[in-house]
């Protein structure tokens, strides 16, 4: 036997069913904007790989003083960039330095009624060129 009224039974049930929802909208926008974040630091870290790899020329190349072949730039970072699934927008050679812009998507785990999944992310580095090592005299 039950102590209480016929009219109680069931009376968390509602509000148990609202808190879960809000729980489970606050974590799948807590793991949209982190996996959104996480995307933008990785597109960031692999753009400026990819500019670094571009700004280097071949161990021969910098022994020897010679100019970096800019054909084989585009091509440099290219592979870092498709390497790391990211696709190239611009690789441009600006004075001495080399420019890489590199978008990406963010993909989220959990449905996302925020609009984050899919969503690009594009992010710009650049690197100095290096031309040549200046050796001293042994003394």
């Amino acid at each position: 036997m039950s102590c209480r009224a016929a009219d109680e039974q069931g009376a968390f049930t509602a509000p148990a069913v609202v808190l879960m929802s809000a729980l489970f909208l606050l974590a799948s926008f807590v793991s949209a904007a982190g996996r959104a974040f996480d995307t933008r630091r990785d597109v960031r870290a692999t753009a400026e790989a990819a500019a670094r790899a571009a700004a280097q020329g071949s161990a021969d190349s910098l022994l020897h003083g010679q100019d970096i072949d800019t054909a084989g730039l585009q091509a440099r970072a290219d592979a870092v960039l498709n390497a790391a699934g990211y696709t190239p927008v611009s690789i441009r050679v600006q004075g001495g330095r080399v420019w890489v812009t590199a978008q990406g998507q963010v993909h989220t785990i959990l449905p996302d009624p925020f609009g984050l999944n899919g969503r690009d992310v594009v992010a710009t580095a650049s690197a100095e060129m290096l031309v040549g090592v200046n050796q001293g005299t042994p003394g």
